[in-house]
């Protein structure tokens, strides 16, 4: 239960209003003593845990099979809640058994047939059952209630309108694209990208911009002092650093907070020549190239240039201009103090660069005379990454049929024994489509007639025949 609470104060009197979706309601009162309001609070504050949503509604199944309906929730906090004699009502009814439990960013699904959802999705399948009752296949409202009594959560969807089409009958269910959403609001639905939905894990149309460190502070870097020029590919991907020093972030001298310590770098004459110029670099995995933000965040002093995966991102207090390659004995062309707090450059003009598995970030540090009291070089990389549902998707949920109701290919003839016996299916999309892990079948919940083997593609405008022979259980 979501709730507000508004003080508006006068001279006269305090009006108190309490609004909690679903059902919203008001209260006034005359001018309350604080430990009064506060108790108010909290027992607003304290009623129940909010985090568990209704999350995932199979309302209308393919061919009208009844018995594959579910309702799923999902707990979107981070502290496991038992849900033991919490109810769900409306066109079903069904009271969560003792000792059921939802962990923190887990799921629970009440299923109509449990024994049969967990046959077509597997045994592990995190489902109680069976309910009574039927969900409507027109819409209508069901109610999550904890054990008190008190409304949770509550969804009134519809087969018309906004409200998505492919959920009614048409082998989707319906699913919300982010749990912590209105769940009022059509729009913050969709049909589910796998047939009969994807019960017991991540939506398949969930998406979501995740946040992640791609190279940290204190990480392993290569390095090279620039007594002298680095191999000019020294940027690129493919260069052989192994010959080059090894040590974690940052790199410097002079201010007692580096983790690798250049203690020759500062120019103390006639002893220490000095140098000016220090070269790193550092191999990171990404696990896809979804991201469409980068954040290079640096602490330097006194300046730097950039590159990732050979091309330059970033170039802050360095002579030249941007693409010119940084001599070994060039100088800053200004001072700047590292300070305590990283400066934050969006170089999200480089994601096109990153690769799916191994990438090389690569900098070069100057400081800006050779006999300076001090030089840092702290970089780290983030990023925000584009995360959808169906790539998340593992288990039977992802390999029966993913994105089958995206899929072009279609069952184009089929002929009867009397001519043969076969199934023709044929790709009516403009790319190759690979079937690996598809099935035939009748439907969902019958033995299968055929899965296709792993690395079966069909061409666009292809067209592939099962022979009778080959279908089980035909």
């Amino acid at each position: 239960m979501k709730c507000i609470l508004r003080l508006k104060m006068n001279e006269a009197f305090s009006r108190v209003r309490i609004g909690s979706w679903p059902g919203a309601r008001r209260v006034a009162a005359a001018v309350l003593p604080a430990f009064v309001l506060l108790a108010v609070w909290a027992s607003v504050a304290s009623a129940a845990p909010v985090d568990v949503r209704i999350n995932e509604i199979h309302y209308h199944p393919a061919g009208g099979d009844g018995d594959l309906e579910f309702v799923e929730l999902t707990n979107t906090g981070s502290e496991e809640v038992d849900v033991s004699g919490w109810r769900l009502e409306g066109g079903i009814d069904f009271t969560f058994p003792g000792g059921a439990v939802i962990p923190g960013g887990g799921y629970l699904v009440a299923a109509k047939n449990v024994a049969l959802l967990k046959t077509v999705f597997g045994e592990d399948l995190p489902a109680v059952g069976s309910f009574s009752g039927n969900l409507s296949d027109g819409g209508e409202s069901i109610r999550l209630l904890d054990s008190a009594g008190r409304v949770m959560d509550e969804v009134r969807w519809s087969d018309r309108g906004s409200w998505p089409g492919k959920a009614d009958g048409r082998g989707a269910s319906l699913e919300k694209i982010l749990p912590r959403a209105d769940p009022t609001w059509p729009d913050a639905w969709a049909s589910s990208l796998t047939v009969n939905g994807t019960p017991g894990t991540v939506n398949s149309t969930y998406r979501a911009f995740e946040e992640k460190t791609l190279v940290a502070v204190g990480d392993s870097w290569r390095y090279f002092k620039g007594t002298e020029a680095p191999p000019a590919d020294w940027a690129q991907p493919d260069f052989d650093d192994s010959a080059w020093a090894e040590g974690p972030s940052g790199f410097g001298y002079g201010d007692d907070d580096d983790a690798t310590v250049f203690d020759d770098m500062q120019q103390i004459l006639p002893d220490q020549p000095g140098y000016s110029t220090v070269y790193i670099r550092t191999t990171f995995t990404a696990e896809d190239s979804n991201y469409v933000k980068l954040f290079l965040r640096n602490r330097f002093d006194d300046g730097f240039v950039a590159y990732f995966n050979g091309h330059e991102i970033a170039r802050r207090y360095a002579p030249g201009n941007p693409g010119d390659p940084v001599p070994y004995d060039a100088l800053a062309a200004g001072s700047h103090e590292a300070g305590s707090t990283a400066m934050v450059l969006d170089v999200s003009n480089a994601a096109s660069y990153l690769l799916a598995g191994e990438n090389v970030l690569a900098l070069v540090g100057l400081n800006v005379t050779l006999d300076s009291s001090d030089f840092t070089l702290e970089p780290a990389l983030t990023g925000k990454r584009l995360v959808r549902g169906i790539d998340e998707i593992e288990g039977p949920h992802g390999t029966g049929s993913p994105q089958a109701l995206e899929c072009p290919v279609r069952i184009n003839e089929v002929a009867p024994s009397s001519l043969g016996g076969w199934i023709e299916l044929f790709n009516a999309g403009s790319q190759a489509w690979d079937l690996s892990g598809y099935r035939l079948t009748i439907r969902a919940r019958d033995p299968l007639l055929y899965e296709f083997p792993e690395g079966t593609t069909l061409a666009s405008g292809a067209f592939l025949v099962v022979e009778e022979a080959d279908l089980g259980g035909a």
